[in-house]
């Protein structure tokens, strides 16, 4: 994988990389503040994901964009959100993993990837899976397991049970046999 901003030009127009004032936040690792900076995060995305540009300022604390005080959510530095408007986070404490926090359930941490480059990663084949359908074809079950297979080998723990991209998978499954 090329690490530059082109990384995301077939999947959006629109990416927000990071600048290095953005990203003056301890406990960032290198690997992340890299790729933030290099490639960046498409504005928007599947699975119904949107990424903030943070104009003249450092990217936020969970406790700094909601004007909370909750102690441990100053962990969190949030990169945007999903649908349901959940926080999509860097865990500082936990090595720069990729989560989400559930407002629903009292900002409950669900597990989305290890890295931010196996988020990308999984980002990408996600999309290449979607793009695949050509307007709302049907996909096979075969073709789903293999979306499967691919979000685990670039990261296993990306499929455990509860996890964000099993409930991703378990919604592209209800949607197919409800629509």
């Amino acid at each position: 994988m090329q690490l530059t901003r082109n990384l995301w030009k077939s999947y959006t127009e629109t990416v927000h990389a990071f600048s290095n004032a953005e990203l003056a936040r301890p406990g960032l690792s290198p690997e992340t503040v890299h790729f933030l900076k290099d490639c960046g995060l498409p504005a928007d995305c599947e699975p119904c994901l949107a990424f903030e540009k943070f104009v003249d300022k450092r990217i936020s604390t969970v406790n700094e964009v909601l004007g909370t005080e909750e102690k441990e959510l100053d962990n969190y530095l949030m990169l945007g959100t999903n649908g349901s408007g959940d926080p999509v986070c860097i865990d500082l404490a936990r090595k720069n993993e990729i989560v989400y926090l559930n407002h629903d359930q009292s900002f409950e941490r669900v597990f989305i990837n290890a890295s931010i480059l196996q988020f990308a990663r999984c980002l990408m084949t996600y999309q290449d899976f979607l793009a695949a359908e050509n307007g709302g074809r049907r996909f096979t079950d075969a073709e789903l397991q293999k979306l499967k297979t691919q979000l685990r080998k670039t990261d296993k723990r990306s499929v455990e049970n509860g996890a964000f991209w099993t409930g991703e998978l378990e919604y592209l499954e209800w949607e197919r046999t409800n629509a």
